[in-house]
C-alpha cells in the first residue's frame, strides 16, 4: 500500500477568529481526510488574541519574565487547538491534539524566551517518531502553532508570527508533499492593496522573491518559514474563504538554500563616480545616470549613493564608455559636475538568506582586510547579500580572509 500523500496545513489566527470560521477549517480538514490524504494540522491563537494578550501584560506595569509571558501567550494556541480537535471529533475525524505540556510534542528549541531557535534534528527524530506514525494511521495531530519546549520542558515561543515557521518546519521534518498556508489574504499581492488599488494576485512566486518581500516588509509570511521549504514541496498561501484549499493563492516555487556563498568576480570591475553639489536631494538625477548607461547598453553590478555623489560598478572594460555617457548625458546637460573612473577593482559577494538574521558577518568580513592592510573601495548591503569591492590586485587575499573569518560562523537561527 503506497503512503499517504502528506499535507501539512496552517491556519492563521484570522482563519479560525469567529465560531464560523473555526468550523470552516475544520471541513476543509475533513474534505482533505476523505481524499485519503494525510494531514497534519498548526493553528495560530484565534484572531488576535496573542496581542490582547501582550497588552494586558504590558498593562501590568511589572517586570514580567521572557519566560513567563511565554507561557502566558501559549494558552492562546492550546486553546484553538483544542477547538479545531473538538470539531473534527464531532465529524468524526479522527484527530488528537498536541501542544507542549505532552511529553510527545514534537518541536525542540532553546531557551531563547519570546525568540526561541529550534533544535532542527531533535525536532525531526520527534516528528518521525510521535507524528508520522499518526498520520499513517489515519489519525490527523493538531499542532500550536508558535511554540517550542526546550531541554528542560518549559514553554518557549519561537517569534511573532511563527506559526507559519511551525507548519514548514513540520513539512521539512516530514517531507511532506504539501505545506498549506491557509490566511486572511489572498495570496501574494504585487504590491499592499492597502497602497495600490490595482494590487494583483501572483499566481507563483519563487522563494527568493518571496524571501526579499517578507524581510522588507510585507506580512504575508513569516520569512523565517522559507528556511524549511524542500524542492519537491508544494507551497501555496491561500485565502480561509477559498471553496476548495487545493487551489487558488499564490504558489511558492523554489527550495531553501540557507548555506553562505562567497564568489569573486571573474572579470575586473570599474568604479564611474559622478560627483554633484547636493546630489541625493536632486530628484530624477539617478534615474538620468541610469538611462545614460542603459543607451550605450552598459550592465550596472552595483551603485552607491552619498550626498555628494552616486559610483556605479560596471565591468571595466566599460568604464570609459560609462564616464562618455554619464559626461554628455548629465554633466553637460546640469546635474552633476564631474565624472571620473577608478583603477581595476574585484568584486567579492557574501550572499545568504539568513545574513540579516546574523549580527557581525559585515564585521567580520571586514576586520581582517584592515588587519592585513587590503583597501575597501566600498561596501554595500542587500537583505540578503553583501558585496565588498577592493583593488584588484588584492582580489585572492581578500577573497582568502573573507572566508577564513566567516567560516565557523553560525548563520542565523531556525
Amino acid at each position: 500500500m503506497d503512503p499517504p500523500v502528506i499535507k501539512v496545513i496552517k491556519f492563521g489566527g484570522t482563519s479560525v477568529g469567529t465560531p464560523a470560521r473555526l468550523k470552516r477549517a475544520a471541513r476543509a480538514v475533513q474534505k482533505q481526510v476523505r481524499k485519503g490524504n494525510g494531514v497534519i494540522v498548526v493553528v495560530s491563537a484565534m484572531g488576535k488574541s496573542t496581542d490582547e494578550t501582550l497588552d494586558l501584560i504590558n498593562s501590568l506595569k511589572i517586570d514580567i519574565s521572557r519566560r513567563a509571558t511565554d507561557e502566558i501567550l501559549s494558552l492562546g494556541e492550546r486553546m484553538s487547538v483544542r477547538m479545531i480537535w473538538a470539531l473534527l471529533d464531532a465529524l468524526g475525524v479522527p484527530s488528537r491534539f498536541m501542544d507542549p505540556a505532552m511529553p510527545e510534542w514534537p518541536i525542540v528549541s532553546n531557551s531563547d524566551f519570546g525568540d526561541a531557535a529550534v533544535d532542527l534534528d531533535a525536532t525531526a527524530k520527534k516528528c518521525r517518531e510521535h507524528l508520522l506514525p499518526l498520520v499513517e494511521q489515519g489519525v490527523v495531530p493538531v499542532i500550536c502553532g508558535f511554540l517550542g519546549r526546550d531541554p528542560e520542558g518549559r514553554v518557549t515561543t519561537l517569534g511573532r508570527g511563527a506559526s507559519d515557521q511551525t507548519a514548514f518546519l513540520l513539512g521539512y521534518c516530514l517531507e511532506a508533499d504539501e505545506v498549506l498556508i491557509v490566511t486572511d489574504v489572498e495570496g501574494v499581492m504585487s504590491a499592499d492593496p492597502r497602497i495600490v488599488k490595482n494590487a494583483k494576485l501572483l499566481d507563483t512566486i519563487y522563494l527568493e522573491e518571496l524571501w526579499d518581500l517578507s524581510v522588507g516588509g510585507a506580512r504575508v509570511l513569516n520569512s523565517k518559514a522559507l528556511n524549511y521549504k524542500l524542492e519537491k514541496q508544494r507551497a501555496r498561501v491561500v485565502h480561509f474563504r477559498s471553496n476548495d484549499i487545493n487551489t487558488g493563492g499564490t504558489e511558492i516555487l523554489g527550495a531553501t538554500n540557507s548555506e553562505m556563498e562567497i564568489t569573486l568576480s571573474e572579470k575586473p570591475v570599474g568604479a564611474v563616480t559622478v560627483v554633484g553639489d547636493r546630489m541625493s536631494r536632486t530628484p530624477g538625477l539617478l534615474a538620468k545616470f541610469a538611462q545614460a548607461l542603459t543607451r550605450k547598453r552598459i550592465n550596472i553590478l552595483n551603485i552607491s549613493t552619498g550626498s555628494w555623489s552616486i559610483t556605479f560598478f560596471v565591468d571595466y572594460g566599460d568604464s570609459e564608455s560609462a564616464v562618455r555617457a554619464l559626461h554628455d548625458s548629465v554633466v553637460l546637460r546640469g546635474g552633476a559636475r564631474a565624472v571620473t573612473k577608478g583603477d581595476r577593482c574585484a568584486m567579492i559577494t557574501i550572499a545568504g538568506r539568513e545574513l540579516i538574521q546574523t549580527p557581525g558577518v559585515v564585521a567580520g568580513a571586514l576586520a581582517p582586510l584592515g588587519e592585513n592592510r587590503v583597501n575597501v573601495i566600498e561596501v554595500s548591503t542587500s537583505k540578503a547579500e553583501i558585496t565588498i569591492f577592493v583593488n584588484w590586485k588584492d582580489r585572492q587575499a581578500a577573497l582568502k580572509l573573507i572566508k577564513e573569518s566567516l567560516a565557523g560562523l553560525d548563520l542565523g537561527s531556525t
